[in-house]
């Protein structure tokens, strides 16, 4: 059994796709499974469910977790997994059957490695990866939800790409990187890793000399930027 959050919210029997139901439950689906086993209060559930909530909202989320439990996790054979006491919710799954809890496994053990013994972990765990998180969910509290899963992503990205780098793989990371940097300039290791790639990729001596000062002067006026903001 897999359950995906580390992109389209799915899962998978035996090889083979289940579905989930409509976005509702999905979205309640993704704040079960974002809790890795633990109990989640339905009020918390009701802001990941709907942005404008129905007037009578607790008996809304039960029919959804009612049909939940019948027509997704029945079938697959998880009816009693779906736990609800006292307006608290859980889905009794073990942690190692979401994509997200395998990422983190392999993420923890490479954070304790030096970058010659992380760079595996890192590339298993960025395998798991298939898009951008909960991808086809929206609300406000999943978009809240996904902006910290993409930054926990692209930590351990940047990581893996200055390992990459360093072992002269500049050229094939640099698309990437530069993506990256021009959307999150005010990332310094990110900056560092970018410089560094710009720097070992093939690149004529003009090429390099332009793109590394655009690149500075990006970090320069973001700079510019947050103090001007810091000073109203």
């Amino acid at each position: 059994m897999k359950f995906r959050l580390l992109g389209v919210v799915e899962a998978e029997v035996h090889g083979y796709p289940a579905g989930l139901g409509d976005p509702a439950t999905r979205r309640l689906l993704a704040a079960l499974l974002a809790a890795m086993g633990q109990s989640v209060w339905r009020d918390e559930l009701v802001d990941w469910v709907w942005d404008n909530p129905p007037p009578r909202a607790e008996s809304a989320l039960r029919e959804i977790a009612e049909n939940l439990r019948a027509e997704q996790l029945r079938p697959i054979g998880l009816d009693d997994a779906l736990l609800v006491t006292d307006g608290m919710y859980r889905l009794a799954v073990p942690p190692e059957w979401i994509d997200l809890h395998q990422f983190r496994i392999l993420t923890e053990r490479a954070a304790q490695l030096d970058d010659a013994e992380a760079r595996e972990f890192l590339a298993a765990a960025l395998q798991a990866v298939r898009g951008v998180p909960l991808a086809d969910l929206d609300g406000r509290r999943v978009e809240e939800y996904r902006r910290e899963l993409a930054r926990e992503l692209r930590t351990v990205e940047i990581r893996f790409a200055g390992i990459e780098v360093g072992r002269g793989r500049s050229q094939e990371l640099l698309p990437r990187l530069e993506r990256l940097f021009h959307e999150f300039p005010d990332d310094p290791t990110l900056a560092e890793v970018y410089l560094a790639a710009l720097h070992g990729a093939d690149l004529a001596p003009a090429t390099l000399a332009a793109r590394t000062r655009s690149a500075r002067r990006a970090r320069e006026n973001w700079g510019d930027d947050f103090g001007a903001a810091s000073a109203l």
